[in-house]
């Protein structure tokens, strides 16, 4: 992250020109800097400053005025934002305490008196509360007359509600897990909150669910299962209850008069009336720490809000300038190996537009097929001549061939080879083993070898996050990956340009394009697909990298880039699914975003576990044949997320989910490590499918328990 000069429109006619001196931080912003929401334009939603310009058609505002203000972008040291989303700050506040306000109100005022009609004596839940929001959710119940029942994440958030806002110590419940209900449901006479205002995720919003009262509402702020296309249990709306989702900035563009007149002024009028104060605490980062700021709130650790203060001059913000368009020299060849399959054609039309006027295409079957024959007309279209050699890379003869063929010299060298040849380790042949080597580890020291000699601008070769984290049924593939991160150490060690691109899934393109089965596993455990812009944009980098002297870090491991390993969900929610459980600490720490929600918002607590644990102290509850359903329904649970809308299936169309090869592997990892015991391969595999399977494990677990269990009859 990093600030950068920009270009600043002119105000129109309804528009004012702000000197921004505080923007106020928030979770959202969390998401847009990760790539999960939005556009990186997008940061900062609310902040405070001074008008410097202001259009034809404005009135209630005029140059030399503080004003306080909503609307993405906020992240600048100056902004255009249209006049009806400016207040003048009142005498009564400072810039500082003006930023800490606008976002955070107008969200509560619409949620909880716009939406819920909050009454006095109704009772509300506020999930998070000592969050910017939370805070001015008490304020606005405690205005209102409500009863206020609270959740936080540790002792010093409970302890700074009691001391500050006077909230019971019974009224403050744990956020970190389902306890909430229970401990509001005794508080309430199990009738629970007239309004529940929720940013919790996963399970715990189903839990939250629960909470509301008969012919009450939730009020759900949270952005992840928006996202995550999270389902809702339809049977409590039976009893007149309501669920009303909450997006502020969606609020602002599609009913901007609304929110100007119904939402701000009144929050205006409140602040004028002294009925809401500025949040405290704050947190207040220098522009120049802006990256501090994003790491803070990452870790969910605070209380109140956090506030970037600008520089007095812009000037003085340590500034990054654009990256340059990468041009390419059209007096060389570039070489790319195995590239007219869909991410080859990509790579080249993408070098085409950039420059290049000559590429070199050499695969095995290079320019035989009549899409190749189109692929290459377009090119020629544009001024880039592409000429074919048939080869194999792995034979040196024929690297040798295509090298001395060439009519240019050459510039650069790109090896996207690829060879498949997917079996259980233990299944696996040694020719079998050897498919994806000869293309990754042989063809890439031919072209080493012959290369050597030559200056290189670069040398990149695409290699896969199978060699990072591993994946089932492809050690041969996982290891040709590892061989290349380190080939790339051992020529940028001997001087010469060297870089490698470890990728993901990739979307639309590649070798997963004609394996939808493969896709639609990736997407029901919550894999994200790389975009072929972000492709593009990490092979720029790579090329950028791949000269020891260009790349502006110290050592080989500069030139290693990963790209694809993210979920499309929070990590708290895929932690227990397929792929994610098994990576290891490294890979956790890359993987897991879950840090753009609050601390606050973990899982629930863990009900197998609590059911092993019941087990191991009492083996006879085997017997009871509600414990066997559990186990069976665990089983069933796993399998089944490696189908994308199982939250559909029935238990019956669960049962008859038949296991392949590859989800043995997972399975017999899962039974091991939550269920201490052990299933053989080939035993899960005669079961055939879920039902059968589950009956197994539980067969497993009486023998495991044989003796006590004698013991008990």
């Amino acid at each position: 992250m990093y600030w950068k000069s920009v270009d600043l429109p002119t105000a129109g006619k309804d528009e004012v020109i702000v000197d921004i001196k505080f923007a106020a931080l928030n979770f959202k912003d969390i998401m847009v800097s990760m790539g999960v929401l939005g556009q990186i334009e997008d940061l900062g939603i609310e902040g405070s400053g001074v008008v410097v310009q202001t259009g034809s058609d404005v009135q209630h505002i005029h140059n030399g005025d503080r004003v306080l203000f909503v609307g993405s972008g906020s992240l600048q040291t100056r902004r255009v934002i249209p006049a009806r989303m400016c207040l003048k700050v009142p005498d009564c506040l400072s810039l500082e305490d003006a930023a800490t306000m606008p976002a955070v109100f107008a969200a509560t005022i619409y949620a909880l008196l716009h939406l819920a009609r909050l009454k006095k004596n109704q009772s509300v839940l506020i999930h998070s509360a000592t969050g910017g929001v939370g805070l001015a959710a008490i304020q606005i119940c405690q205005m209102v007359g409500a009863n206020i029942y609270a959740t936080v994440g540790n002792g010093n958030k409970a302890q700074h509600l009691m001391d500050t806002y006077g909230i019971p110590r019974d009224h403050i419940f744990n956020s970190r897990d389902a306890s909430f209900l229970q401990d509001l449901m005794r508080c309430t006479g199990n009738r629970g909150a007239d309004v529940v205002l929720n940013s919790l995720g996963g399970n715990l919003l189903h839990t939250s669910w629960r909470c509301v009262a008969p012919c009450g509402k939730m009020l759900e702020l949270g952005k992840r299962d928006f996202l995550g296309h999270g389902m809702l249990s339809m049977d409590l709306f039976k009893s007149n209850r309501a669920f009303f989702g909450v997006d502020l900035s969606q609020f602002l563009e599609e009913c901007p008069d609304e929110f100007n007149y119904v939402i701000f002024e009144r929050f205006l009028e409140m602040v004028e009336k002294r009925q809401i104060s500025p949040i405290q605490p704050r947190t207040i980062f220098e522009a120049s720490d802006i990256i501090g700021a994003f790491r803070y709130m990452q870790q969910g650790v605070h209380m109140g809000k956090i506030l970037v203060k600008m520089p007095e001059s812009p000037g003085d913000l340590p500034q990054v300038k654009d990256k340059k368009a990468i041009v390419f020299n059209p007096d060389v060849s570039y070489l790319l190996v195995g590239g007219l399959g869909g991410i080859g054609q990509a790579v080249a039309r993408w070098m085409a537009c950039h420059g290049a006027r000559s590429l070199v295409i050499f695969s095995r079957s290079a320019g035989q097929s009549d899409d190749h024959q189109m692929f290459i007309r377009e090119l020629d279209a544009i001024g880039c001549h592409v000429h074919t050699v048939s080869g194999d890379v792995a034979h040196l003869p024929d690297v040798q061939r295509v090298v001395e063929g060439c009519a240019r010299p050459i510039g650069g060298v790109i090896n996207l080879s690829l060879a498949l040849s997917d079996h259980l380790y233990l299944e696996m042949s040694h020719d079998q083993w050897t498919v994806p080597n000869r293309v990754k580890i042989l063809g890439t020291w031919n072209l080493h070898s012959v290369l050597q000699n030559v200056a290189l601008e670069f040398f990149v070769v695409f290699s896969s996050m199978s060699g990072q984290v591993g994946n089932p049924g492809q050690a041969n593939y996982a290891a040709a990956s590892t061989f290349l991160d380190a080939f790339v150490q051992y020529r940028r060690t001997n001087g010469m340009p060297a870089s490698v691109l470890d990728i993901g899934c990739v979307e639309g393109i590649g070798i997963l394009k004609q394996a939808p089965h493969v896709v639609q596993r990736m997407r029901a455990i919550s894999v994200r697909f790389i975009e072929e812009s972000e492709l593009m944009d990490s092979l720029h980098l790579a090329i950028l990298w791949s000269h020891p002297e260009l790349s502006n870090k110290k050592g080989p491991e500069s030139a290693s880039l990963g790209i694809g390993l993210c979920p499309t969900k929070s990590f708290s929610q895929v932690q227990d699914l397929p792929f994610w459980r098994t990576l290891d600490a490294r890979a956790r720490a890359i993987a897991n975003y879950d840090s753009f929600q609050q601390s606050d918002s973990n899982g629930e607590p863990d009900s197998l576990q609590e059911l092993m644990d019941e087990v191991e102290a009492n083996p006879a509850t085997l017997k009871n044949p509600e414990v066997e359903k559990r186990i069976r329904g665990e089983v069933g649970h796993l399998i089944s997320t490696y189908i994308s809308n199982h939250e559909d299936m029935t238990d019956e169309e669960i049962n008859n989910i038949t296991i392949d090869s590859l989800m043995s592997i997972e399975i017999r990892n899962w039974t091991r490590r939550r269920l201490h015991v052990d299933v053989a391969i080939p035993e899960i595999s005669k079961a055939g499918n879920v039902g059968r399977l589950g009956t197994l494990v539980v067969e497993k677990l009486k023998a495991k328990y044989t003796a006590q269990l004698e013991e008990s009859t």
